[in-house]
């Protein structure tokens, strides 16, 4: 029996059926050069902070603004390294406490932004800020999450 077959389907069928490479040691050293490079990231906001907080000892409005932006950060990073790796069951929470934290980082720059600037700049500056929030609430909560792969898989 001669059964003839679209090379298409072929080709298909010849890249479903290719064996799978066992992960490569790369993939290793790609993480660990992203494991560094936040953490060089992570040490210049550090140092950034620490001297911005030492030449800023005799405003404590200005050292109160540092402080509070860089817990809120480093709370914010943490949230979304969480996001990326929970489960399913902490996602909503996580989703609520990234949206907050960036939606508090974000009015907390503008409003020191807006505070410099002339009236229509500052204004500017504001609806800026809430096209962000909103724009990451419709991000977070209202758009739909593409369905996983490994639910497709039954």
């Amino acid at each position: 029996m001669d059964v003839r077959t679209d090379p298409a389907d072929r080709d298909s069928q010849r890249l479903r059926l290719a064996p799978v490479d066992p992960p490569s040691a790369t993939a290793n050293t790609d993480h660990d050069a992203h494991a560094r490079l936040s953490s060089l990231g992570l040490a210049v906001l550090t140092c950034s902070s620490v001297t911005a907080v030492y030449r800023s000892r005799d405003d404590p409005s200005a050292v109160a603004f540092v402080v509070a932006a860089y817990a809120d950060l480093l709370l914010l990073l943490r949230c979304v390294r969480c996001l990326e790796g929970g489960n399913a069951a902490d996602r909503p929470r996580l989703k609520a406490a990234v949206w907050c934290l960036a939606t508090l980082l974000t009015l907390m720059f503008s409003y020191k932004v807006a505070a410099i600037m002339p009236l229509p700049v500052a204004v500017t500056v504001w609806s800026m800020a809430a096209a962000v929030c909103l724009g990451g609430f419709w991000a977070l909560f209202l758009c739909q999450e593409p369905p996983s792969s490994q639910s497709n898989t039954k």
